[in-house]
């Protein structure tokens, strides 16, 4: 699988219980795309993609940075 930020090879570690996707790429970290959010993520450039994330990592504490509509929406602002 290829990360959609950087584009270099990615693990997929989405569980299959899971209605978000969890990827882990060397260069970006593991991170998670929210199910609901996935088409529209996917639809941006990959710097936008690259923004969202350092967002989601900026608000995350614990666990995985999620990309979610906060962190979509936060990069227009």
């Amino acid at each position: 699988m290829q990360c959609p930020i950087c584009l270099r090879e990615a693990e997929n570690l989405t569980p299959a219980t899971l209605a978000h996707v969890v990827l882990g790429c060397t260069e970006c970290g593991p991170y998670r795309i929210s199910g609901v959010d996935y088409e529209h993520f996917f639809r941006l450039p990959p710097d936008l993609r690259a923004q969202a994330l350092a967002r989601a990592k900026s608000a995350t504490r614990f666990g995985l940075p999620m990309i979610d509509a906060g962190a979509l929406s936060a990069r227009q602002a």
